[in-house]
């Protein structure tokens, strides 16, 4: 498992890729986005569960991956487009939660 340092190393790292592509003179393509805001929410969500306790972790991710499974099915039932699209960015979202548990309880 991570320790509370390589956690916040990993989000201090987030937040400057972010401050980087927000600040540089570039213009933001679709692909910058898409790091920028994963980033910010993957470096939110790290900010939660710094302190937790690895079976902490462990039910949040068991619970995480059932909600995906729930996620993914609603997105197979979704007809209109605003409906699909807001069910992908749930899905997205819980994701990279859950990738973002995963590398925590990474061994080193």
């Amino acid at each position: 498992m991570k320790t509370t340092e390589e956690i916040q190393k990993r989000s201090n790292y987030l937040n400057e890729s972010t401050k980087n592509i927000l600040n540089s003179n570039e213009r933001l393509d679709k692909e910058k986005q898409i790091v920028s805001v994963e980033s910010q929410v993957e470096e939110t969500f790290l900010k939660t569960l710094i302190g937790k306790e690895e079976g902490e972790l462990k039910e949040l991710l068991i619970e995480l991956e059932a909600k995906s499974r729930v996620l993914n099915s609603s997105l197979e039932k979704q007809n209109d487009s605003k409906s699909k699209h807001k069910s992908q960015a749930k899905v997205w979202t819980n994701n990279i939660k859950i990738n973002t548990i995963k590398w925590i309880l990474e061994d080193q």
